[in-house]
């Protein structure tokens, strides 16, 4: 009953708790220092990580899902930063995302994620991802 409690008055918070929004956005810049955005629309932006990454010439997709700003990997995964936010939309300006978003509220927030190079092209065939600059 308390975990049900704790759900129904936490269920309408901006972020998913405050640490919780620091952590996910330092884990974001951390991937995409070194990363190129490949492909940005108004609610979505694809990327390739650097090859000095964890995880080198790796494809993630950053994604607005309902009122939710989220992390996929290109095939799997699921990384929620911001949620139940009222308004959400990513901008490119060169190699440059940002994100603008207007909270339940109405506060209005902005956020910039610097990218690396020149953006690059991804193919897939059945066995790999091929990225090209």
């Amino acid at each position: 009953m308390v975990g049900v409690q704790y759900y129904q008055q936490q269920k309408h918070q901006l972020t998913r708790s405050p640490s919780d929004w620091t952590v996910a956005m330092l884990q974001l810049e951390k991937i995409t220092q070194t990363a190129t955005l490949i492909e940005v629309t108004a609610k979505s932006a694809k990327f390739v990580t650097g090859a000095d990454y964890a995880y080198p010439n790796k494809v993630y997709r950053l994604s607005i899902y309902n009122n939710m700003l989220r992390l996929t990997g290109e095939s799997a995964g699921h990384m929620p930063i911001f949620v139940n936010q009222g308004y959400i939309v990513l901008k490119r300006q060169q190699s440059t995302l940002q994100i603008i978003i207007i909270d339940s509220i109405q506060r209005k927030w902005e956020y910039y994620l610097d990218f690396k190079g020149p953006p690059r092209s991804v193919h897939h065939n059945s066995h790999r991802t091929v990225i090209k600059p």
